[in-house]
């Protein structure tokens, strides 16, 4: 399935529409559901709608670059060491030059991008990489000169991914995880950013897709409650996993989210195998 026109334009006009609201408003709510769009649980539901709809390589590899900018974000953040403004709405911690949240919305979207060459595409994957870097602004947590160095950090990252990715795909893939793994352990050791646990978790999780990549592609989506169940069990699953599983030590995350990232990749393909060895008919469907 490729991405519907229609529903880009209509996830364009909604956007838009709030981001209008938030500056005309100045609502710091606003601002803040704005930066979650860039946030952690927004690139769970994006995964997994294109994982199970549109194309499993495309959101893998999506989700592979996007984890690769937030380490290489926080060895950045490690060397320069730059200060958060002071005064901002809400309490960020760590420091403030690149913008985490605007090098990865540009590394997510940059690469589907460069993959699906849609206007509408275009339009709105630019639109929520400035809305979420405006968002950073306006809630004080950052300045102008963050969100453009975050930026560029994403949008050159996942253009170079892509077309490394042209050449030698399977030795970009495991070079750029091999290169975010240690990354992470280093950004993480040295500079104590816990989020870089998180992130050894998820990209460990994804280590082996390679190995069942044949069957992620002919996962069924011609049924949409087959699908919608797939991402409903998975996300399911990934929040009781965070709930359940207590964040003791960097172990211990490391563990937590190489089981959120195994219930998010892989539990899909069981739930659509289970489903349909049951011969579960949509009844939407003729």
């Amino acid at each position: 399935m490729r991405l519907s026109n229609s529903l880009l334009t209509a996830a364009l006009f909604l956007i838009f529409c709030f981001y209008v609201y938030a500056i005309v408003s100045d609502s710091t709510n606003a601002w803040i559901l704005i930066t979650e769009i860039g946030g952690e649980y927004a690139y769970v539901i994006l995964f997994l709608i294109l994982y199970v709809f549109v194309d499993a390589d495309l959101a893998v590899n999506a989700l592979l670059i996007t984890l690769a900018s937030i380490s290489v974000n926080g060895f950045f953040k490690g060397f320069f060491k730059v200060p958060r403004p002071s005064g901002g709405r809400v309490v960020e911690e760590g420091y403030s030059f690149p913008s985490r949240h605007a090098s990865t919305s540009s590394a997510f979207w940059g690469y589907i991008v460069s993959k699906y060459r849609s206007i509408f595409l275009v339009l709105l994957s630019t639109l929520i990489v400035v809305a979420v870097a405006h968002s950073r602004i306006a809630l004080g947590v950052h300045v102008l000169a963050d969100v453009c160095g975050g930026i560029a950090l994403g949008v050159g990252l996942g253009i170079t991914y892509s077309v490394l990715q042209e050449r030698r795909q399977a030795l970009t893939y495991y070079a750029t995880l091999i290169l975010g793994i240690l990354t992470s352990i280093i950004v993480g050791t040295l500079y104590y950013d816990s989020i870089m646990w998180k992130i050894l978790g998820l990209m460990l999780s994804i280590t082996p897709y390679k190995l069942i990549a044949s069957q992620a592609k002919n996962l069924n989506t011609s049924r949409p409650l087959v699908g919608a169940a797939c991402v409903l069990v998975s996300l399911t699953a990934s929040t009781t996993i965070t709930i359940l599983i207590s964040s003791i030590n960097e172990v211990t995350v490391v563990i937590k989210y190489l089981v959120v990232g195994i219930s998010v990749v892989y539990l899909p393909l069981l739930t659509a195998r289970v489903l349909n060895t049951l011969k579960i008919r949509n009844p939407l469907i003729n």
